[in-house]
C-alpha cells in the first residue's frame, strides 16, 4: 500500500494512538503580587498568576529534552494497530500535505494535548490523489504556494502553547535510487529553501512551541541537505534493520545490532551542535530470537545513552513499500518493549 494512502487513511480513520502521560511543567501555584497604581481600585487590576504564565509559556527544545534526559529518557512508538498496551507520554503522527489531512490537525493536536506533553509529527510533502502518490514541488513550497496548508497547521499549534511539537519535515531527504521519496535526492539548495520557508512560518505562526527536526537517512550526501543551525532544533536519527535488505555477518550469522547501526549516524551528525534523538527504530529479522536479541540490545544501549539520546521512537508497523517487511514486534519482543515503557518516568 502506498505510504501516503496508508498514512492518510490512518489519520482519517482515527487509528492514531495518543499515549497518556504527564506534563513537564511545574504546577507551582504561587501568584505574583500586584501593586495598585494611584487612581485605580483593586477591581481594575488584572491579576496574572505566575503559574498561569508558566503553564502557557512554551518550553524550548533543549528544556524538553533535558527534562526527559533527567528522567531517564522517553520511549514512544508509532503503533497504528494499537498492539502496545502501555502509554508513552509522546504522541506520534505521520501526515501528508493533503487538504483532508490538514483539516484533521486541530483535532489531532487537541487529543495530543489532552493525552501528553509532546507530539512528534512527521510531515511528508506529498498528497494522495486518485490512487497516486504525488510529491509536492519543493520550489513551490519555498515560493509560498502551500502557505494555506502551513497556516492551518500553525494556527492549530498556537492553540496549544503548552504542547511541545517536534516537526519532522521531509525526512530522509538524502535517500536516492528507486526507493527515494519524491522530495528526496533533489537539489540540496531547493530542499534547504523549502525547509527554511516551512520552519520560518511554523515558528512565526505557532506559539513558540514548534521545534524543527532534521532527519536524514545517513547517506554520504546527508550534510549537503543540512539547512544550518538557525533553522534546525533537533537531529533525528533513523535505524532500520531487515533481513530483506541486510546481509548477516558471514562468520557469526548476526545482523547489524542497533548500536552498530546507530554508530555511523552518530559519527555523521557529530559536526552538528544540536540535540539528537532516535525518530525511527525498526527491525524485521528471520527468527523471533534474533528480533528479541536486537530489541534487548536496543533497549540496553538506549537506557545507557538516554542522557544524549533522550527520545527513541519504535515503528511498530508494517513497512508500507514492501509487504514482506513487517516491523511489528512479536510477542516476546513486544513484552520487552512494553516493560521498558512501563518502567519509564513520565512525571
Amino acid at each position: 500500500m502506498p505510504l501516503a494512502r496508508y498514512l492518510l487513511s490512518a489519520v482519517l480513520a482515527g487509528t492514531l494512538v495518543l499515549a497518556a502521560g504527564c506534563g513537564l511543567l511545574d504546577d507551582d501555584s504561587d501568584s505574583d503580587t500586584d501593586v495598585v497604581e494611584p487612581g485605580r481600585t483593586p477591581s481594575d487590576v488584572v491579576v496574572t498568576s505566575s503559574a498561569t504564565e508558566a503553564a502557557t509559556t512554551p518550553l524550548s527544545a533543549e528544556q524538553v529534552l533535558q527534562s526527559w534526559s533527567a528522567a531517564g529518557g522517553r520511549l514512544a512508538a508509532w503503533d497504528p494497530d494499537q498492539l502496545l498496551d502501555v502509554p508513552t507520554g509522546v504522541a506520534v503522527l505521520y501526515l501528508d500535505w493533503s487538504i483532508e489531512a490538514s483539516l484533521q490537525v486541530p483535532a489531532l493536536l487537541d487529543d495530543a494535548a489532552e493525552a501528553g506533553d509532546a507530539v512528534l509529527i512527521t510531515w511528508q510533502p506529498w498528497v494522495f490523489d486518485d490512487g497516486a502518490d504525488s510529491g509536492l514541488d519543493l520550489e513551490e513550497i519555498a515560493g509560498g504556494e502551500y502557505d494555506d496548508i502551513i497556516q492551518r497547521w500553525t494556527e492549530a499549534a498556537a492553540e496549544h502553547p503548552q504542547l511541545s511539537i517536534f516537526l519532522r519535515f521531509a525526512p530522509q531527504m538524502d535517500l536516492s535510487g528507486t526507493d527515494a521519496f519524491p522530495w528526496a535526492d533533489q537539489d540540496p539548495e531547493l530542499f534547504i529553501d523549502a525547509w527554511e520557508h516551512v520552519a520560518e512560518r511554523a515558528r512565526d505562526g505557532g506559539a513558540g512551541n514548534v521545534h524543527m527536526v532534521w532527519s536524514p537517512l545517513g547517506s554520504p550526501t546527508a550534510l549537503d541537505y543540512y539547512p544550518g543551525d538557525e533553522w534546525v532544533d533537533i537531529v533525528g536519527l533513523n535505524v532500520g534493520v531487515a533481513a530483506a535488505w541486510d546481509t548477516p555477518d558471514p562468520t557469526t550469522g548476526q545482523y547489524r545490532s542497533f548500536e552498530a547501526s546507530l554508530r555511523g549516524l552518530l559519527n555523521l551528525s557529530a559536526s552538528i551542535d544540536k540535540p539528537r534523538v532516535v525518530t525511527e527504530a525498526s527491525v524485521d529479522l528471520r527468527t523471533a530470537d534474533q528480533e528479541v536479541e536486537w530489541i534487548e540490545d536496543m533497549l540496553a544501549y538506549w537506557q545507557d545513552a538516554a542522557v544524549d539520546l533522550p527520545l527513541l521512537v519504535y515503528i511498530n508497523d508494517r513497512y508500507p513499500f514492501a509487504e514482506p517487511i513487517d516491523w511489528r514486534l512479536g510477542p516476546d519482543a513486544r513484552e520487552l518493549f512494553e516493560a521498558a515503557l512501563a518502567a519509564q518516568d513520565l512525571s
